[in-house]
C-alpha cells in the first residue's frame, strides 16, 4: 500500500508580474507540510487598429501673380470748364406820378462759364499686371493605415497545491526539485531528482478555471506518485522468457510492473517471404499476474490472420519491443534515458 503524505516545500519564486511567463523552484524533501505554488503572469494579445498617418506631397498649382509696370506720361494741356459769378447793374425805370418816369438800379448776377486750362508736366504711371506662375511646395496630408498594438487581454493567477504519494521502497531521505512555469495562462510542471537510488515521479493533474473581470484564477491540483525507478522499470529488465505454445498462443513472462495500463507492446515478426511489423492494441495481448511475474499471451494466429496456415512448419523470429508509456506525465522525463526493451526468440510455427 502507498504511504501517503505531505511535504516540506521551500519555495523560491521568481514573480515578475506583467510578465507572460512566471516561474517557480521548490525543493521537496520527505518532511511533512503541505505547501502551495502561487505564479502570476499578463497574458498580451494584438490588435489592429486605424490611425491616421501624416504624409508629405509636393503639390504643383499655377497661381496668380502681381508684376508693377509703368510707362511716361507726356506732358500735355488741360482744360477745364469752371464757372463764375458776373454781375452788373442794371437801371429799371417805371411811371410814376404825373407821367414822370421813377428809375433805380438793380445789381443782377449770374454764373457763367469760364475756360480754365493748365499745361501739366510729363509723368510716369505705374500699375499691377497679373501673370500666372507654376508655384510647388511640399503640403501635409492624412491617410489611414493599419498598424497593431499589444493589448492587455488578460491577467492570470495560479495557485497550485501538491500532494505526494511514495510508493514502498522510496527512501525516507529522498530530495528532488520541481519547477513550475506559467506561460500566459499554460501552466507546465517537471522535476529535477537529487535522490539515490533514482525515483520517477508521475503526476496526475486537475484544474479549475474562473474569471473575475479581467483575470484568470487558475486553480492547479497536482498528485504526484514517487516511485523506485528501477521498481517501475522491472517489467523491461531482461530476462524476459518466451514459451511459444500450440495453436499460434506465444507466451511471455516478464517481472511484475507498478501499473498494467501503462505496458506497451511492440511486434515485429520474420519468415523468408513473410513480415509483420506493428504495435499492438490492448485487446490483442493478455495480461495475468502468477507467481510474482506478468504473463502475457499473444494470440500469433489471430495476428497473422489468413497467412497462419500458410506458415507452419516454417521457421519464424520474433522480436518483442516492450515498453512502458504511463498514462499520467512523467516530471522527470529528461533523466530517464529508455523505458523499452527488445528481445528475440526463434520458433517454429506449428
Amino acid at each position: 500500500m502507498k504511504a501517503s503524505l505531505y511535504f516540506l516545500v521551500c519555495l523560491s519564486s521568481m514573480l515578475v508580474f506583467a510578465g507572460e511567463v512566471d516561474r517557480a523552484s521548490i525543493s521537496i524533501n520527505s518532511s511533512r507540510g503541505p505547501r502551495e505554488m502561487a505564479l502570476q503572469t499578463e497574458v498580451y494579445r494584438t490588435e489592429y487598429r486605424q490611425v491616421q498617418v501624416p504624409y508629405t506631397e509636393r503639390v504643383c498649382t499655377m497661381e496668380t501673380r502681381y508684376r508693377q509696370q509703368c510707362r511716361t506720361v507726356p506732358g500735355q494741356r488741360v482744360c477745364r470748364t469752371e464757372y463764375r459769378q458776373v454781375c452788373q447793374d442794371r437801371r429799371i425805370c417805371h411811371p410814376g406820378p404825373g407821367g414822370r418816369p421813377i428809375c433805380q438800379v438793380q445789381r443782377v448776377c449770374q454764373n457763367m462759364p469760364v475756360q480754365v486750362c493748365d499745361q501739366r508736366p510729363p509723368q510716369t504711371v505705374c500699375e499691377q499686371v497679373p501673370y500666372q506662375e507654376r508655384v510647388c511646395r511640399d503640403v501635409v496630408r492624412y491617410r489611414y493605415e493599419t498598424r497593431p498594438y499589444t493589448v492587455l487581454d488578460k491577467k492570470v493567477n495560479a495557485q497550485v497545491n501538491f500532494t505526494l504519494d511514495l510508493h514502498p521502497g522510496v527512501p525516507s531521505g529522498f530530495e528532488f526539485n520541481l519547477n513550475g512555469e506559467l506561460n500566459r495562462d499554460l501552466f507546465s510542471l517537471n522535476a529535477n531528482d537529487q535522490s539515490s537510488p533514482a525515483l520517477i515521479f508521475l503526476a496526475q493533474e486537475s484544474r479549475q478555471t474562473n474569471y473575475s473581470g479581467d483575470t484568470l484564477y487558475l486553480n492547479v491540483s497536482e498528485s504526484i506518485e514517487a516511485i523506485p525507478l528501477e521498481l517501475y522499470r522491472a517489467p523491461i529488465i531482461i530476462p524476459t522468457s518466451f514459451i511459444y505454445q500450440h495453436n499460434g498462443i506465444l507466451r511471455v513472462t516478464m517481472p511484475v510492473g507498478v501499473y498494467v495500463q501503462d505496458l506497451e507492446l511492440g511486434i515485429r515478426l520474420t519468415s523468408p517471404g513473410y513480415f509483420l511489423e506493428r504495435n499492438l492494441r490492448m485487446n490483442e495481448f493478455s495480461v495475468t499476474t502468477r507467481d510474482n511475474l506478468w504473463v502475457v499471451e499473444i494470440s500469433l494466429a489471430n495476428l497473422m490472420g489468413s497467412n497462419y496456415p500458410i506458415g507452419h512448419g516454417r521457421p519464424f523470429e520474433l522480436t518483442l519491443k516492450t515498453g512502458l508509456n504511463p498514462v499520467r506525465a512523467i516530471l522527470n522525463r529528461d533523466q530517464i534515458s529508455d523505458l523499452s526493451n527488445l528481445s528475440t526468440v526463434r520458433f517454429i510455427l506449428d
